[in-house]
């Protein structure tokens, strides 16, 4: 800094020497000078003889540290980059194949919906596998669930056959035989009036016995599946024809009339021992819960593939109650008619079976005090 004066040839001298460039600036607008941030700067200040500040001389070099290190940085950059997108990768990647899955699997078990999980059957990995053991152990609890419903049925089944069996049949067997005794006393005394009205008590007991095995001896054959099915096409109105006229004595008792309407060549296809014993059993229920100079109305009309059969009555009703335990076995239902006659609940679970193994559905609609309407299907006859 000394000696030389610091003219434009030597400054051009000095930047080819030292490699740094160098610049004069008057003093008073050094402030206005702009720095390259790629460059390293220094200031030097050049005084007059006085010590007077008369300008600056500004010395440049490129930074080669920052020069290299520019690589570095934008590698860097890139790598961030390609980290923050790994990341989020990752973290969509493992929400689709583990907490997407875990979800369904959460939900399924809490809601017991194995519909949840059925995507994961599409899967090949692990939760496959766990799918599948839900699903089975789903699948397993639904038949846990209807063998104990078939189990607790059986139950109910075998405690009102035990509970029919001890009551309703002991009850007239013991009656016949008191009778019977009471019978062969008034005999011998020649009360031949009391031996008539005990005769004839005794074949009233008798009857209804009978009617009662036949209906323990019909279900039972149900049950086990011993009941002969052999469906054939026949007229309908000569099958209830059958039927009313050998019910028409126990109507006639009570001053029920029995009327069918019009069902000219309307053909069933059924067995016709079941067919009988439905509307037997139908009827019959009809004439015990109507009172007396009642009627009861069979009908039939047929569509849709099928033909439906009614029974309807004037008779006394029923609550909403009663009609959801009808048709169950295990509800131990049994009403007595409107002169006291006696029922086994059974006439009605028989007709339900036998329905169905037709192929049909029956029903019934009724109110308290309004009658009652019995309502059956059977296949049509084409």
């Amino acid at each position: 800094f000394v000696g030389r004066k610091w003219d434009q040839p030597y400054i051009e001298e000095h930047a080819e020497a030292t490699g740094y460039q160098v610049e004069f600036r008057d003093h008073s607008n050094l402030n206005s000078f702009q720095k390259d941030t790629s460059n390293i700067y220094f200031f030097k200040s050049i005084e007059d003889d006085t010590g007077k500040a008369i300008g600056s001389l500004i010395f440049s070099k490129p930074d080669i540290l920052q020069s290299s290190l520019k690589p570095l940085l934008s590698l860097s950059v890139f790598f961030v980059i390609l980290s923050f997108v790994s990341i989020l990768f990752f973290l969509f990647y493992f929400r689709r194949t583990v907490i997407v899955p875990l979800n369904k699997i959460s939900a399924a078990l809490n809601t017991s919906d194995i519909s949840k999980i059925e995507s994961l059957n599409q899967d090949a990995d692990e939760f496959k596998v766990l799918g599948k053991l839900i699903h089975d152990f789903f699948s397993q609890q639904e038949e846990l669930k209807d063998h104990r419903n078939k189990l607790e049925e059986i139950n109910a089944t075998k405690d009102r056959l035990f509970s029919i069996i001890a009551h309703d049949l002991k009850n007239p067997v013991g009656n016949i035989v008191s009778l019977s005794d009471l019978l062969s006393n008034y005999i011998n005394e020649k009360d031949f009036e009391t031996s008539a009205e005990l005769n004839r008590l005794i074949a009233k007991q008798s009857e209804d016995t009978m009617g009662l095995l036949t209906s323990l001896f019909d279900w039972a054959r149900s049950q086990n599946g011993k009941m002969g099915f052999s469906p054939e096409v026949y007229d309908l109105k000569r099958i209830l024809d059958e039927v009313t006229s050998t019910l028409q004595s126990t109507a006639q008792v009570k001053g029920i009339t029995i009327s069918s309407d019009e069902m000219s060549n309307i053909q069933v296809f059924a067995d016709i021992h079941m067919l009988k014993t439905v509307l037997r059993n139908l009827i019959t229920n009809a004439i015990k819960y109507t009172q007396t100079g009642g009627s009861v109305t069979i009908s039939a009309n047929f569509g849709n593939g099928e033909t439906a059969i009614c029974v309807r009555d004037t008779g006394v009703g029923m609550t909403e109650d009663t009609l959801n335990k009808i048709f169950r076995i295990e509800s131990n239902l049994t009403m007595a008619g409107t002169a006291n006659e006696k029922g086994n609940g059974l006439g009605l679970i028989i007709c339900k079976e036998i329905v169905e193994k037709h192929g049909g559905q029956i029903r019934v609609e009724s109110e308290l005090g309004q009658g009652s309407r019995f309502i059956f299907t059977l296949p049509f006859a084409n």
